[in-house]
């Protein structure tokens, strides 16, 4: 049975309109981005606060993973990037709009964002969550497989170089649930997913340490180091291998 099997469904539901989303909670709403986001919002409205001088956060795109995650540690002035780079503030959420990065997942939410404002890759679309979205939840958004799916097949451009337009994000279609609804969603996906992170974490921690003990088993049986005769010996020969194997075919 699945996992997800556990969880009661809502009590009522209604047809979205929109045929990978199918049919969602009665109470939820169905809205184009471009009504509950700003989408590469201008800066202008910036400039009056940020002075030359301020100490802003810098993402380049290597700067941001494709888990949500974010390395924040490079500092520099706002003068040195006001020209020729994505301006971006505390709460906005990252989207990668190049190939591959669009596809391997690259974004984030950027509630935890150590400046109140930054600068990072021209290769960012930015969605600025209005009053009637959590950012949290609009990031887990820009995360399901359909949106990534869709936004690859609007990509624009030459080989290699494709982008994913401003105009899909703006009309791409969401299910929003009430804000006290989506900070329970949020949570509960923040401590689910950390979960299973952390079994994957563990499971490749064993794989790894699985091949690293072929490699060594390999190279002291090849070199002498231990002596497997005996072991050897008692292992069935091909041929009887292959003849059970025959046998059990017929």
């Amino acid at each position: 049975m699945e996992p997800t099997r556990r969880y009661k469904p809502y009590p009522a539901y209604k047809d979205s309109g929109v045929e990978w989303l199918g049919d969602v909670p009665a109470h939820w709403e169905v809205r184009r981005l471009k009504i509950v986001a700003d989408i590469n919002p201008r800066r202008g409205k910036w400039q009056g606060t940020l002075r030359a001088e301020s100490p802003v956060t810098f993402l380049p795109m290597e700067r941001v993973g494709t888990d949500g995650t974010v390395d924040t540690s490079l500092r520099t002035q706002a003068s040195a990037v006001w020209n020729g780079y994505t301006f971006f503030v505390r709460n906005d959420v990252l989207l990668a709009r190049i190939t591959p990065c669009f596809e391997n997942g690259k974004g984030a939410c950027l509630d935890i964002l150590p400046t109140e404002y930054g600068f990072g890759s021209t290769e960012f679309h930015v969605l600025r969550a209005r009053q009637c979205l959590r950012p949290q939840f609009l990031y887990r958004v820009t995360t399901l497989a359909e949106f990534r799916r869709l936004g690859a097949e609007a990509m624009t451009g030459a080989a290699g170089q494709q982008r994913v337009p401003q105009e899909f994000v703006a009309n791409f279609v969401i299910a929003s649930p009430p804000l006290a609804e989506q900070s329970a969603i949020v949570s509960f996906l923040d401590d689910q997913t950390a979960k299973i992170d952390a079994a994957v974490r563990a499971a490749r921690r064993q794989v790894a340490l699985l091949h690293e003990y072929r490699t060594r088993l390999i190279a002291d049986v090849v070199t002498g180091k231990l002596d497997v005769r005996e072991a050897a010996a008692r292992l069935p020969d091909e041929a009887e291998e292959a003849g059970s194997l025959d046998e059990a075919q017929d």
